[in-house]
């Protein structure tokens, strides 16, 4: 629903749209397993130097633009624990409105772009894709859901 507010096609502005969503969790993990739709990449271990870089450094090398402090962050990992420590990091670096995705990308049922899957370590090799039911968005819920946090 988020996504769909945003922007056409899930396009997200920073600064203009004023919310984005951002996936932190590693390369590989994004490449096998999939990405919502119209989010952007930055791993959470390239989070800390990032939050440091001017507007100019971070578009020239996260390859989008960098949100401003007044911007609502949507962070989401594999399941939510990155996804808190990233929202801590900005948070931290203020920016006052962060969110993480309950549940991650293997609790993101409304479409088959992203597949749910067991965690393992980096370097080691990764786990099959785990099946999973896909649900229909219940809107009146997530409208209220978003009222509620100020969201909407």
């Amino acid at each position: 629903m988020l996504l769909e507010r945003a922007g056409a096609g899930g396009a997200v502005v920073p600064g203009e749209d004023g919310m984005l969503v951002i996936d932190v969790r590693r390369s590989d993990e994004r490449a096998l397993y999939g990405s919502l739709p119209g989010s952007v990449h930055l791993p959470v271990e390239q989070l800390p130097r990032a939050l440091a870089m001017t507007y100019e450094e971070w578009a020239r090398v996260c390859r989008f633009l960098k949100p401003g402090a007044e911007d609502t962050l949507v962070l989401y990992s594999r399941c939510e624990r990155r996804a808190r420590w990233a929202a801590q990091l900005a948070q931290d670096a203020g920016y006052d409105t962060c969110f993480v995705l309950r549940d991650g990308a293997v609790g993101w049922r409304f479409d088959g772009c992203v597949k749910a899957y067991d965690a393992y370590a980096e370097g080691t090799p990764p786990t099959q894709a785990l099946p999973h039911d896909l649900e229909d968005p219940n809107f009146n819920a997530a409208e209220e859901e978003l009222s509620r946090l100020g969201m909407l």
